[in-house]
């Protein structure tokens, strides 16, 4: 009986281990979206604001340039990010 017991709690022990590396697998994945997400938000909240000086506000062709420019930053931040293995 103080056998099973022990097995008991070596497989309990180890179920709490595997659960404890899917959190932080998935955590790891979300600090990542964070780090690649966080930039482009930023950027694009200063240009959103309605004051005078904001570049590029007499061009039609604004909004196509800043979203290329935050979507080429996004795979730039995702590429440094997999060349040091972070992700």
């Amino acid at each position: 009986m103080q056998t099973l017991s022990e097995r008991a709690v070596l497989v309990h022990e180890q179920l709490l281990d595997t659960r404890a590396e899917q959190m932080n697998r998935n955590m790891l994945v979300l600090a990542a979206a964070t780090v690649v997400l966080m930039p482009l938000t930023v950027i694009s909240g200063l240009l959103g604001m309605n004051v005078a000086g904001i570049p590029f506000h007499d061009s039609p062709y604004a909004f196509w340039i800043v979203t290329l420019a935050l979507a080429v930053l996004g795979g730039a931040i995702y590429l440094f990010m997999r060349r040091q293995k972070w992700m």
